[in-house]
């Protein structure tokens, strides 16, 4: 797992080109509705990158957010646009395969983990997060995390009208390999991994987690209004991510 030497020195590049791609809004509010009410809980955002959805959880009433990262370069960006912001999230860093060390267990309500598992090069290394995951939730706790897209196929479109570019996809038994393109100078090309709608059943199941239900990100009205006719065909056509949602069920099963 190589997130933070894929990401590391390349913060600001990165955020800037997240923060304005015209599907950040669509894939948050299918987020967030997936996470539900969030008022008295407690949450915590996993790969949580500069701490967006932390921050999104706090302004929607959770008790308190924790970020958890293993980008040293993306916590220190984080925390400083929570003394910016004047918020109350709180970060740390950690490998989001193993979060023992940080003696964490069963402390949360909400988990969400957007473009987390993608970078699970191994079916032990996803089945290892998704332990990870559960291992933080208190029984009954929920887990949304945004995904690659099973069903995703580069040669129906590259994505490149929605923040980054898709530019090759090598076909594998369990997990795709898709390199993705971050514009800038020079681009951000990081190489995600495909896994497939069983594959995330399967370790999701392993891990504790059941009434597991996927969510497609779909703009609306507003969003529609925004861009110009058909602008949003191909991310509905051919969407690259998807969402989600399960509930820890029982005990955490260590993976491995």
């Amino acid at each position: 797992m190589s997130t933070g030497r894929m990401y590391d020195g390349s913060v600001l590049q990165y955020q800037d080109c997240v923060e304005v791609s015209a599907c950040r809004p669509v894939e948050a509010r299918c987020v967030l509705h997936a996470a539900g009410p969030l008022t008295g809980l407690d949450g915590i955002d996993l790969g949580c990158g500069t701490g967006w959805y932390g921050r999104q959880m706090l302004a929607g009433g959770a008790r308190r957010a924790l970020g958890v990262d293993c980008t040293p370069d993306m916590l220190a960006q984080a925390r400083q646009l929570s003394r910016e912001g004047g918020d109350v999230m709180t970060f740390v860093q950690g490998d989001l395969r193993d979060l023992r060390d940080l003696r964490l267990r069963e402390e949360f309500d909400i988990a969400i983990a957007s473009w987390v598992f993608c970078h699970a090069t191994t079916a032990l290394e996803l089945a290892q997060m998704y332990c990870a995951a559960a291992s933080v939730l208190r029984p009954g706790g929920t887990l949304v995390a945004v995904v690659n897209n099973p069903a995703y196929r580069l040669q129906d479109g590259d994505w490149s009208a929605y923040g980054a570019k898709a530019i090759a996809q090598e076909p594998h038994p369990d997990a795709d390999r898709l390199t993705v393109e971050f514009a800038g100078e020079p681009p951000i090309r990081v190489v995600d991994y495909q896994w497939g709608t069983r594959c995330h059943q399967a370790a999701a199941t392993a891990a504790g987690f059941g009434a597991l239900s996927w969510h497609c990100p779909t703009p609306d009205p507003s969003d529609r209004a925004a861009f110009p006719q058909g602008f949003w065909d191909e991310y509905e056509r051919n969407p690259v991510s998807t969402v989600l949602r399960c509930v820890k069920t029982c005990g955490v099963t260590e993976a491995g």
